[in-house]
């Protein structure tokens, strides 16, 4: 039960998220849509959690337990991430840089975004603080713009007091690694103290492409977020710096598996993960889930049963089954090539259905 309340008030929380973000900020990405779908899915979650534990719905423990480390493994990946993102948020840039380089953001006709204002009142802070250091704004003209970012920003800068032999534009770039790359140049050296200026949830991944484009020196100075925007931007950049250390590796999906590629958790070799790499994960976990159990106790009352990916499989067939979903359609999904096969589980699949059925109908008449 309180399983089952957490989950729907978790639910119930980031669909009101998303319903105030798309009314206050607007739809103006598809990552937003993540709070929707993440909303329904807990909602959804909490209630297979009621009728489980109401006895309306039973899951075999093996299942129960996969979906609890995916969960883990999930959280544990994001959380990594997540850490590296908020720890460099909080950082403190060098003093006394040679160059700050200002990221661009989106401008409004010839106005700074709010977004960008925070930025440039960060980099205005600093120039007035360490008088000997110079600002490239880097940013070029987008979609709707009527001038480019960086023209922009220097004149916000300009109309706030700092001297425009202090200013260099980079006009040229459409993107963050763009930004670094080009402002390099007009830089001169890669090897100049650097502070990049941009959003907080923004900093670790601007810092990971300096670096990469070869600055040896960088640091950074956080702008603050717009609250309304800070779960998302925070998650959706952790997402992104996966896409970034994925690209930084060379890792794309290779392979194609029923007519479907793009696979997220790939190997090195851009393939996705074969079911003996998991399948190694997961007797890990539970091996050191039950050892930690047995520290506590010689006789632990709950030890996680030995499970493998195949459990995962036979749960999807037993689900399918149940839908009513055609047995040839089924064969095609595991890729049986006898349907005879195919035939066996299902078989053993109808048996376990009215085991259950029937269990349930005894419960029933003995509640009355």
């Amino acid at each position: 039960m309180v399983l089952a309340f957490v989950l729907w008030v978790l639910g119930i929380a980031y669909l009101v998220y998303f319903g105030a973000y798309a009314f206050i900020i607007g739809l103006n990405n598809s990552f937003t849509y993540f709070w929707l779908l993440l909303g329904v899915v807990l909602s959804a979650a909490g209630t297979a959690s009621r009728m489980c534990h109401n006895g309306r719905l039973h899951l075999p423990k093996a299942v129960s337990v996969a979906l609890i480390v995916c969960v883990i493994l999930f959280l544990g990946a994001f959380g990594v991430a997540e850490s590296a993102i908020i720890k460099n948020a909080v950082q403190k840039p060098e003093k006394n840089a040679d160059y700050i380089v200002v990221l661009g953001a989106r401008v409004n006709g010839t106005r700074v975004t709010l977004n960008l204002k925070y930025r440039l009142d960060v980099a205005l802070d600093y120039l007035n603080e360490n008088e000997g250091t110079k600002v490239v704004v880097s940013g070029g003209q987008g979609k709707g713009e009527e001038i480019t970012e960086a023209k922009a920003m220097s004149d916000y800068l300009v109309k706030n007091g700092i001297k425009s032999d202090r200013i260099i534009l980079e006009d040229r770039s459409k993107n963050t690694n763009e930004n670094l790359k080009f402002s390099a140049e007009l830089i001169g050296s890669k090897e100049k103290k650097t502070v990049i200026v941009s959003n907080d949830f923004h900093i670790y991944r601007a810092k990971c492409i300096a670096k990469k484009i070869g600055y040896t020196d960088v640091s950074g100075a956080s702008a603050k977020t717009k609250p309304i925007t800070i779960p998302n931007s925070f998650v959706r950049e952790a997402f992104e710096q996966e896409k970034q250390k994925q690209e930084d590796l060379g890792l794309h999906c290779e392979v194609t598996i029923d007519g479907y590629t793009d696979f997220i958790f790939i190997n090195r070799f851009g393939q996705a993960q074969h079911q003996a790499t998991l399948n190694k994960a997961i007797r890990r976990i539970i091996r050191d889930c039950n050892d930690e159990q047995f520290l506590h106790s010689d006789e632990p009352d709950v030890l996680l049963p030995h499970f493998s990916c195949h459990s995962l499989r036979h749960t999807f067939t037993t689900r399918m089954c149940e839908a009513g979903v055609n047995i040839k359609v089924i064969q095609d999904a595991l890729g049986h090539s006898d349907i005879s096969t195919t035939l066996n589980i299902y078989t053993d699949v109808t048996k376990e259905l009215k085991t259950s059925e029937s269990k349930g109908l005894d419960n029933y008449f003995k509640a009355q």
